[in-house]
């Protein structure tokens, strides 16, 4: 599952690299991330080319209590699930979708060697959340992505007072 794709990134380049499938709790639907729901194949890619594979349980990362699949999907409304994100980067929401985003934020700090395992990098993202850091963050991208910066400068705006 995981594997082809790793394989690939090593023989185009990439020195270090992780790929995941994660399932839901019974195991009958995947998702191309690190799911808080059930088991995770995991992929990693080391930079002297050695590759591993092996399952993560969603504890071992960090999660202490897993969410209800209900909790976590998508809504169709873009609207909606813009207002989620920034529910949880305001600090307004630390449930299931917080320690989502947490678990699938954690291998980048790995990766990155910023963490010297998933589970310190879960309580890394942790961190940048609740210190405001990951808001501060989505602003400057917001003042540097848009074509007019005060236009989207106001419209983020606007969507945080929506809480």
């Amino acid at each position: 599952m995981v594997e082809p794709t790793i394989q690939t990134m090593k023989e185009i380049g990439y020195k270090r690299a992780m790929v995941f499938h994660g399932l839901n709790e019974d195991g009958s639907r995947g998702m191309d991330e690190l799911s808080p729901l059930g088991e995770n194949f995991v992929a990693e890619l080391f930079e002297d080319g050695k590759i591993i594979t092996y399952i993560l349980l969603p504890e071992e990362a960090g999660i202490h209590s897993r969410p209800a699949e209900q909790e976590i999907l998508s809504q169709s409304d873009q609207q909606e699930e813009a207002l989620r994100l920034l529910r949880i980067f305001a600090g307004n929401d630390t449930g299931g979708r917080y320690d989502t985003i947490c678990l699938n934020a954690a291998p980048i700090f790995y990766v990155a060697d910023e963490a010297r395992s998933l589970k310190e990098g879960f309580e890394k993202a942790r961190e940048t959340i609740d210190s405001g850091q990951a808001m501060d963050k989505l602003r400057e991208w917001v003042e540097t992505q848009n074509c007019d910066t005060e236009a989207g400068r106001r419209k983020l705006e606007s969507l945080l007072e929506k809480f």
